[in-house]
C-alpha cells in the first residue's frame, strides 16, 4: 500500500493539535485590549474621574439608575398679574409654588415683584421663604415717591433633601397703608 494515500493516526493528532493551538491564539488575541484602550481588570476603584473621560464619550446607558436620579433637575414657576393690596405683618403671600426633587439638591429661587403705593410714606418689604425657612428681607420705603412703580428682585439658594418643598414670596407693609404688588413672578430650579 502506498504511504501517501493512507492517513496515519499520528498525523491526524498532529493536525488537530496545530488547529487547537492556532484557534487558542486567536481567542487569546481577542481577549487582549486594543492599542490605547484599557480592560476592566486593570482599573483600580475610583481611578477614573470626570477629568479623565473624553467629552461625549458616555451615553445615558453608561450610568446606573441612582446616578441618573442624582443628575435630574426640577423646576417650578408662579406668575401673577393682578393688583394685590399687601397687609402689615405677618404679611401676604404674593407668590407660591412647590418643587419635588428626587435626591438632595441645591434649590435656587428668583422672584421679581413690581410694587406701588397709593399714599404717603409707603413701604413694602418681602421675603423669599424656602421650605418653611424665612429668608432675608428686601424692601423699599416711600413707594409713593415712585410714580411708575418699583421693581424688586429677590434671590436665594438652599440645599434641600429629597421630597416636595414649598417656596413662597411673602410681602408686608412697613409704613402706612395702601402698598400694592402687581406683576410678579417666581422661578425655582433644583440642580446638583
Amino acid at each position: 500500500m502506498n504511504t501517501m494515500t493512507r492517513i496515519r493516526p499520528v498525523l491526524v493528532l498532529a493536525f488537530a493539535a496545530i488547529a487547537l493551538l492556532s484557534l487558542g491564539g486567536v481567542a487569546q488575541a481577542a481577549k487582549k485590549a486594543k492599542k490605547n484602550s484599557v480592560v476592566t481588570k486593570s482599573i483600580k476603584n475610583n481611578a477614573v474621574t470626570g477629568a479623565k473621560i473624553k467629552d461625549g464619550a458616555l451615553a445615558l446607558g453608561d450610568f446606573s439608575a441612582d446616578a441618573l436620579a442624582s443628575l435630574q433637575t426640577a423646576s417650578a414657576f408662579d406668575e401673577k398679574t393682578n393688583d394685590l393690596a399687601v397687609d402689615e405683618s405677618p404679611g401676604t403671600t404674593v407668590l407660591s409654588t412647590s418643587i419635588t426633587i428626587p435626591a438632595p439638591k441645591t434649590v435656587t429661587a428668583t422672584a421679581s415683584i413690581n410694587a406701588h403705593g397709593a399714599g404717603l410714606n409707603q413701604g413694602l418689604f418681602c421675603t423669599l421663604d424656602i421650605a418653611g425657612e424665612k429668608g432675608p428681607q428686601y424692601g423699599r420705603v416711600n413707594l409713593s415717591a415712585v410714580t411708575q412703580g418699583y421693581a424688586m428682585t429677590l434671590n436665594r439658594s438652599k440645599v434641600l433633601p429629597a421630597g416636595t418643598h414649598t417656596v413662597n414670596v411673602v410681602c408686608f407693609e412697613g409704613l402706612g397703608d395702601n402698598s400694592h404688588v402687581d406683576a410678579r413672578n417666581l422661578s425655582v430650579v433644583a440642580t446638583g
